[in-house]
């Protein structure tokens, strides 16, 4: 009697195991050894896997067509606000691994996920196949997209929202993965070990699948069309043909006349954006200054400019700029970097060049909105002795609504009541008007414009983002021609 209860037992326990082994993906092998079949929670998931592969394929399609009319000078329908702008990070350098857009290649990584689920749905090769490579490759996903937004909203103060979208689908991944290793009793090592295992345990699959693999990148990287002047790229310039070393400046004296610098020194400094005027948002090609025609410095700064820097420079830096856009608060970065490693060499003069419609007659659309009322926020704080810390403050908050003007004015200690005043008055934007008109006059194609001069160098325009490496390569130009005692053909530049 106890033995026919024992055996009654075990087959209720047997019938029940397997009635939670159909239920939870346990299934048996069959003749070939092959499991059979998914359970009801398998297909489940497998379902998630498909549809958010398809959401991830159609946002990444729709931020690759953002990319295009980006650099198009196009806006988009997720150009929102001034800083919720899917263009506008559109043209950050963090947009493009290798040449091509990140949307592409999150279109591919989301087209090979689907692809193991389609593996999956047609041959299961293990209980938790293929959930470890997903949840791996979700991981890594989830990891950028920390990193991406991490950039965009703390350095460029920008917010994409079809790139939220697919952070969210990349988190969305991940904790279906999750779930799915949790259903089928499999750790994630595990899970990942076992889907290497099979793939290194096929070579000629695994090599067809790298093969397969680094065409598409390598088509990618190469043919994929290039915009290099519309990325958020640090321009390069040689020097050496605008270098000119006088007898006395081989000896450290200077010509008569150079490098002379009227305008007082305030205090730290920054620099501009790079957005076309005629087609906003490219940089545009460095461009040598017409040395037939020289403007001379009184016209390129003037006692009011602001600047800082070195009494007697190698190098006066004339900075054209705009405070509203991630260029100008990339290139500010690296010119004070420049400044703090070369105090004693380098002088930053700053002039205006707001890419806003308002107060600019060269544009016909909006495109800085508030970049008029940014640069008349800097002009009245350096009428209270506080330009620098206010340009500093613009470059790195870059909200430049009427309130958020007034909390940085309040921030930098400026009385209210003189800085509305002045703001409101003629005197600040008749200063604003001659920057502009000095912007136009050097048919300026966009933001940020340096000009750069001394005592050993012609005057040179640059047009474009610069990095604070191309003042090592300038000083060290400099210094290696009077070293050498070289004469260039070149006359000295005309005061």
């Amino acid at each position: 009697m106890i033995e026919r209860m024992e055996r009654s037992a075990d087959e209720v326990q047997d019938g029940a195991v397997a009635v939670l082994d159909d239920e939870l993906g346990a299934s048996r092998p069959d003749d070939h050894g092959q499991l059979t079949g998914w359970p009801l929670w398998g297909s489940r998931v497998l379902t998630g896997l498909f549809v958010l592969a398809l959401i991830g394929m159609a946002v990444s399609v729709e931020l690759t067509l953002v990319h295009q009319r980006a650099l198009a000078h196009r806006r988009s329908g997720c150009d929102i606000t001034e800083h919720i702008s899917c263009s506008k990070v559109a043209r950050t350098s963090q947009a493009e691994v290798l040449g091509v857009p990140i949307s592409v290649w999150g279109l591919c990584t989301y087209a090979a996920l689907a692809f193991l689920g389609g593996w999956a749905t047609v041959r299961r090769e293990h209980r938790s196949w293929p959930w470890g490579l997903v949840g791996a490759v979700s991981l890594a996903s989830v990891g950028y997209s920390l990193y991406l937004g991490y950039v965009a909203y703390f350095r460029y103060h920008l917010v994409c929202m079809w790139c939220t979208a697919l952070y969210g689908v990349n988190l969305a991944l991940l904790l279906l993965s999750i779930g799915a290793l949790r259903l089928a009793s499999v750790g994630a090592y595990q899970a990942v070990k076992q889907d290497l295992s099979l793939l290194f345990g096929r070579p000629g699959l695994l090599a067809g699948l790298a093969l397969s693999a680094a065409l598409v990148a390598g088509g990618l990287i190469i043919f994929y069309p290039k915009h290099s002047t519309n990325r958020m790229q640090a321009v390069k310039v040689d020097f050496a043909k605008n270098i000119v070393v006088h007898p006395r400046t081989a000896q450290g004296g200077g010509p008569k006349g150079a490098a002379r610098h009227p305008g007082k020194a305030v205090g730290p400094s920054g620099e501009g954006h790079s957005a076309s005027v005629a087609k906003a948002g490219a940089i545009g090609p460095i461009q040598q200054a017409d040395q037939s025609k020289p403007l001379k410095t009184a016209v390129l700064i003037g006692p009011e400019t602001p600047s800082r820097g070195a009494v007697h420079p190698d190098v006066n830096i004339i900075e054209l700029t705009d405070y509203e856009c991630p260029y100008c608060a990339e290139a500010h970065r690296n010119i004070l970097k420049a400044l703090k490693k070369y105090p004693r060499r380098l002088r930053l003069y700053h002039r205006h060049f707001p890419l806003d419609k308002a107060c600019n007659r060269l544009l016909t659309e909006p495109f800085h909105p508030h970049s008029c009322a940014a640069a008349l926020a800097a002009i009245c704080a350096g009428e209270q002795h506080r330009f620098w810390k206010m340009n500093d403050l613009l470059f790195e908050h870059q909200n430049h609504s009427r309130s958020g003007l007034r909390r940085l004015a309040r921030r930098v200690g400026l009385d209210l009541t003189r800085f509305k005043a002045c703001v409101q008055g003629k005197k600040a934007a008749a200063l604003l008007h001659r920057d502009i008109e000095l912007g136009i006059s050097l048919k300026a194609e966009g933001t940020p414009i340096l000009i750069l001069y001394g005592p050993n160098l012609q005057r040179t325009m640059v047009n474009g983002l610069v990095s604070a490496s191309l003042f090592d390569d300038l000083l060290k130009a400099i210094d290696q021609a009077k070293k050498q005692g070289s004469r260039l053909p070149n006359k000295p530049q005309a005061r």
